[in-house]
């Protein structure tokens, strides 16, 4: 991770979600001119917003707070693998998927399967346990007739 990176992971994140600075800023009850100075890395946020920033936009706090103070990176032994993007939690309707065991047995979804769907990021873009079984229908299709 770079110094820049906080700034570009709200920047990314936000756009992912479809949400602008304005709606963002309402969210954690800060002014709008506020995110973009954190999304220019003009500012670093108070540990209350860094929380919220995470909650808004479903984002591992320990990996968010890492990129926005890399320094702690001096004073503790931090394990960089465990703050990269694939372990962020799963997405509220990936993880619906994931405990659906009903809907995993009837189309025969593996873990492995889980854990690849988890890796394509689709956070923002899927917003449905059906939304992810057809994305994996679809590869699996690709899949077979490729």
């Amino acid at each position: 991770m770079k110094r820049s990176d906080f700034g570009r992971i709200i920047y990314e994140r936000r756009k992912e979600l479809g949400l602008t600075q304005e709606e963002i800023a309402k969210k954690i009850g800060v002014k709008p001119n506020y995110i973009g100075y954190l999304e220019r890395n003009l500012r670093r946020p108070s540990f209350k917003i860094l929380k919220a920033l995470a909650n808004v936009l479903d984002l591992n706090p320990g990996y968010l707070y890492v990129a926005a103070f890399p320094h702690v990176r001096d004073f503790l032994p931090i394990d960089e693998e465990r703050y990269v993007v694939k372990n962020l939690p799963y997405p509220a309707p990936l993880q619906e998927l994931k405990e659906d065991m009903q809907l995993r047995k009837e189309h025969g979804i593996t873990d492995d399967e889980i854990e690849m769907l988890a890796e394509l990021r689709f956070r923002g873009y899927v917003r449905s346990k059906m939304d992810y079984l057809f994305v994996l229908l679809a590869i699996r299709k690709a899949i077979s007739s490729g």
